[in-house]
């Protein structure tokens, strides 16, 4: 299947059958896209899987959900929600072991090596979303829109696992690749609107992907969610590498003790990485339902692998996400 040609003229790969044909786009221009990478057995299970944690999480008012349809804007669902037009299921591992055996297929390790040049890594973040009709569109940037300076090849990627059709008119993930070395998208906060967008005009272009299909792109990239007008809910896992060294040298995070913990206040507890930036960057999340641990500035609840009939149940945080100055500054 050809794509449009980007608009500085070259062209976005084909969707390859084989992963070391998609592997060989990815390296050569940031971009592979392959059909087929899921079997229908496991496909079925993680999309079961997936939707039945999203139910749940919704009816026990722990759901990530946005009114707009963006990931910019998520907060947890409150009561008379109803089905929002985005929804993100995040820290999958908990949420069931089918989210571990994806993780551990070898043909991860393969892309990472190829991507990664040999570098050893890690995986980041395995989080589902949920996109519904009337989600709006995202604002191209680039996953390495965070760090301050380029590097020369990219120290993050990301897998999607299609679990659904992913098509245009249904917010599919939109591309406008640039050559390597190009500066990420130019981002502002509208003054009018108070909505952040592209400084510059667009024409990004949207992939299509049959389900079972794996989307692959590095850090560099720019790329959006697109809006949704379908009927039909697209359903994908994202998963993050990340070269080994973009993480501390020691993770008080998960090794402090207790103690420790309770005696902090939030500026010595910033200084040993219980904040969030970026919208996502270190995020913490409670380890049973009496831990206490959060980040500074965002309270998630207590989520544990939800199943109908199953008797597990969901702690709130007791308040909602609160804004990051990252986000207030332009930055996604």
């Amino acid at each position: 299947m050809d794509m449009s040609p980007r608009p500085d003229g070259l062209p976005l790969p084909r969707v390859r059958d084989a992963t070391e044909v998609a592997i060989a786009d990815l390296v050569a221009s940031g971009i592979g896209l392959q059909r087929g990478f899921l079997d229908e057995e496991t496909r079925l299970a993680l999309l079961h899987r997936v939707l039945e944690q999203a139910q749940l999480e919704r009816e026990q008012g722990v759901a990530e959900v946005s009114p707009t349809g963006t990931a910019s804007e998520m907060r947890f669902s409150q009561e008379g929600d109803g089905v929002l037009p985005f929804q993100a299921v995040s820290f999958l591992p908990n949420k069931g072991r089918v989210f571990i055996d994806v993780l551990a297929d070898t043909r991860f390790a393969t892309i990472s090596d190829a991507v990664f040049g040999g570098v050893p890594w890690y995986v980041a973040q395995q989080t589902a979303t949920i996109v519904r009709k009337g989600a709006a569109g995202q604002v191209i940037h680039t996953d390495q829109q965070a760090w301050p300076f380029l590097t020369p090849r990219p120290v993050m990627f990301n897998a999607v696992l299609c679990l659904t059709d992913f098509e245009p008119d249904m917010g599919s993930t939109r591309f406008v690749p640039q050559s390597p070395g190009t500066h990420p998208p130019r981002i502002a906060r509208n003054e009018r609107t108070g909505l952040v967008g592209n400084v510059d005009a667009l024409e990004p272009q949207a992939i299509a992907l049959p389900a079972g299909s794996l989307a692959m792109w590095d850090g560099n990239v720019w790329h959006g969610q697109g809006a949704s007008v379908s009927s039909r809910d697209r359903v994908g896992i994202i998963i993050t590498f990340v070269m080994h060294m973009v993480r501390a040298q020691d993770d008080y995070v998960a090794m402090l003790h207790d103690d420790v913990y309770a005696s902090l206040d939030d500026h010595e507890r910033r200084l040993l990485g219980f904040e969030v930036h970026y919208e996502y960057a270190g995020r913490v999340s409670p380890r049973n339902s009496a831990d206490r641990r959060s980040n500074t500035n965002f309270n998630y609840p207590f989520v544990p692998e939800l199943r109908r009939g199953n008797g597990a149940r969901a702690v709130p945080a007791g308040s909602l996400r609160i804004a990051h100055p990252d986000l207030q500054a332009a930055r996604i």
